[in-house]
């Protein structure tokens, strides 16, 4: 086991940031597979009664998930398309042991109130699970408090925050932002690199990056070269930040700044002359990055929670592709479709196991599930028996990430499949 200084505010400020990077990839394409969608949530209070018993054979099963679909600052319509593609090709397929699968889906417009307002009013509906809701304007645990005092689980989120990653009744689809960091860390020692420098800016997020990174690096046996701390208001064109990378002798860096720093720290690396290795996470480079840096981009090592979208070897990854053809083929494909479809199929095959698929029988399928759920697109899930390798974070089940390189404003799989992202205890 070791430690972690991984707290709220700035765990979120860093997601949000790299989130705001989506918007301009962004695009609705979603269908409405609910059978009631709320685009605008009720307040009601919260239930405790948390289901409605379990479906009559053929009757339906619903799923409550919500996130912002149109607000212009943040927005990732693709979750919500990845949901429903999810479920066109379970119902197409019989459903969950033959009952079909809904999606109840509420627009919470990056609003704290309302995230919390789509959560109730989800409970107040019997969902029978929520399903990779995405919880970032309201950094305040409320959310998770609600889903825990209604008994329903929380399946497929990508870990985001301390409540989430210790909230009872959340099962997140992976490694969550430690598992990120410290695969990013990790991914630079396997690769042979020994003078390791830590890159950050002054924004509290990419400082809470860098300090989880020092973590990491300490936690696997290195001692950085330098911690460089770019300021993007002295130093403009982040030459200085840039020149101080290379006279450290830093034969590698974990890059961690601001999402909208990173094209230009890029740029400014390669004209100082920098030619050691840049390593990071997937949430900083999201498309619209890597289309900006084009041919700069070849060779950055990127670590993320979920295959890679452009592994076609992955039979997972063959299948989510070829859903979001049939069923929705106008959204975004990245990482937000993945983790979106990849939860509402991993629901699918435990809910299938499950006693009774009420809200009780759901949380009860998932508790004890110590047979692995292999999707294809993150590592065979299972619960019952699993220790989180990170202090004061107990819900991480699935403590893998993969790694890739980018090549030609693509994110290429490193062949290697899933791999621990913590040091083994």
């Amino acid at each position: 086991m070791f430690s972690s200084q991984f707290r709220g505010r700035a765990a979120l400020a860093i997601i949000a940031g790299a989130a705001l990077t989506l918007t301009a990839c962004s695009s609705s394409g979603t269908s409405n597979t609910s059978p009631s969608s709320s685009s605008t949530a009720d307040t009601s209070s919260t239930s405790a009664a948390g289901g409605g018993g379990t479906p009559a054979a053929g009757s339906t099963i619903t799923i409550g998930s919500f996130a912002s679909l149109s607000n212009p600052v943040y927005s990732t319509p693709q979750l919500k398309a990845g949901l429903t593609a999810a479920i066109g090709s379970i119902n197409a397929s019989g459903g969950v042991a033959g009952h079909k699968l809904a999606l109840d889906f509420c627009d919470s417009n990056y609003d704290a109130n309302k995230e919390l307002s789509c959560t109730r009013s989800l409970i107040a509906q019997k969902v029978s699970a929520f399903v990779s809701p995405s919880v970032l304007a309201d950094p305040s645990g409320k959310e998770y408090a609600a889903m825990a005092a209604a008994k329903i689980a929380d399946v497929g989120g990508q870990g985001l925050s301390p409540a989430e990653l210790n909230s009872p009744v959340a099962f997140p689809i992976s490694s969550g932002i430690p598992g990120w960091v410290f695969g990013a860390a990790k991914h630079l020692i396997d690769e042979g690199v020994k003078k390791i420098a830590i890159v950050d800016d002054t924004n509290p997020g990419s400082q809470f990056f860098g300090g989880l990174v020092a973590q990491a690096l300490k936690a696997y046996g290195v001692t950085p070269v330098s911690t460089i701390t770019a300021d993007p208001t002295a130093d403009p064109t982040l030459t200085t930040a840039a020149g101080k990378v290379v006279s450290s002798g830093a034969e590698g860096i974990v890059l961690c700044p601001a999402p909208a720093t990173v094209p230009k720290f890029v740029g400014a690396l390669t004209q100082s002359g920098y030619k050691g290795k840049i390593s990071s996470i997937t949430a900083l480079f999201a498309p619209a990055i890597l289309k900006a840096l084009g041919s700069a981009a070849n060779g950055i090592l990127l670590t993320s929670q979920v295959a890679f979208v452009t592994d076609t070897a992955n039979a997972g990854v063959a299948k989510f592709l070829a859903d979001m053809k049939k069923y929705q083929p106008s959204a975004v494909i990245d990482e937000t479709t993945l983790i979106a479809w990849s939860a509402a199929t991993l629901f699918a095959k435990v809910a299938a196991t499950a006693k009774s698929t009420d809200a009780a029988g759901i949380l009860a399928a998932f508790t004890g599930l110590s047979t692995p759920v292999d999707v294809g697109t993150v590592a065979p899930y299972a619960v019952a028996g699993k220790t989180s390798p990170v202090k004061g974070f107990s819900r991480i089940f699935n403590p893998t990430v993969q790694d890739g390189t980018v090549d030609n404003g693509e994110v290429k799989s490193d062949g290697k499949g899933f791999q621990p992202a913590f040091p083994s205890t």
